[in-house]
């Protein structure tokens, strides 16, 4: 869950290009940090404020690896 919405992560051993590996993503995303994402899906882009909702369109693929936290 983000304030984007909810998203899914990439899967464990897929070798879509570019992707980072799941583990490291879901380290990236912690409470009270911002980090920029490569996301791929379909539909609406999700916004900020978007209610955060099972069942995503969209995986985040990669992070900038360099999360920001307050």
């Amino acid at each position: 869950m983000t304030d984007h919405g909810a998203f899914d992560l990439v899967e464990s051993g897929s070798f879509l290009f570019g992707a980072d590996k799941r583990e490291g993503i879901f380290d990236a995303l912690q409470p009270n940090c911002t980090v920029t994402i490569l996301a791929s899906g379909f539909g609406a882009k999700p916004r900020l404020g978007d209610r955060a909702s099972t069942g995503s369109r969209w995986t985040i693929l990669a992070t900038d690896s360099s999360p920001r936290c307050s």
